[in-house]
């Protein structure tokens, strides 16, 4: 991996500038409808009990949308993490129920007691971190038992995959797991698999095709 490629743990890299169009469609700004977030939305309602007090985690909460839309649950208290100190100065007015901390997972454990989240999700998390297995890992100890982990991610075992990652010009993007890599890593780390899927992400929904990224929804056990 080159200098010039890996800035996964540099900070300074996702500010302004990193969430400006070059890296997303529009700039990330346009992620912010729920026809993003439907999916996960959907998986939360079906998987997550409902119960007097839910807590749920988002690593790699970027301008906190998916907890904005998180906190139209019942019963629930949200937490975010993320590395980029612009991004959470942003999701105290998207999100402003939400508990919001500046952690680097790639060189700290999550800040929270063990068993501590009903639900986490890491959603484009995975590409950006040298040691994706001891991420899981860290998100297995912070979710109680029959916890739900939501993780979406690049993929590069599909020929879609293969040919969109010729093209990614993000130089934190260190790390695509193939869906073999992905699911080996999240059994032998104590998950049961529930759901998969491929999608493509546009700004206002996921579609089927083409086949770049895969969401994975996981039960701990």
């Amino acid at each position: 991996m080159t200098e010039q490629k890996d800035q996964a743990g540099n900070s300074g890299y996702f500010g302004k500038d990193y969430f400006s169009a070059g890296n997303y469609f529009h700039g990330y700004e346009s992620y912010g409808g729920r026809g993003f977030w439907a999916s996960v939305l959907r998986s939360i309602e079906k998987y997550v009990p409902d119960s007097k007090q839910r807590k749920f985690l988002d690593v790699g909460s970027a301008f906190g949308f998916l907890l904005k839309h998180e906190l139209g649950f019942q019963n629930v208290s949200v937490f975010g993490v993320d590395i980029s100190k612009y991004a959470l100065i942003k999701s105290k007015s998207v999100a402003s129920g939400a508990g919001l901390v500046e952690v680097n997972i790639d060189k700290s454990v999550l800040p929270f007691p063990n068993n501590t989240f009903e639900c986490v999700t890491a959603l484009d998390v995975a590409e950006h971190l040298h040691d994706f297995d001891g991420a899981v890992k860290d998100f297995a100890r912070v979710l109680k038992s029959n916890g739900i982990l939501i993780i979406g991610t690049p993929v590069t075992d599909t020929w879609e995959g293969k040919i969109w990652d010729k093209y990614d010009q993000d130089k934190s993007h260190v790390s695509k797991p193939t869906r073999e890599k992905l699911f080996n890593t999240l059994k032998q780390t104590g998950f049961e698999i529930l759901e998969s899927k491929y999608y493509f992400p546009l700004p206002w929904l996921k579609i089927p095709f083409p086949r770049t990224n895969m969401e994975v929804v996981a039960r701990k056990i």
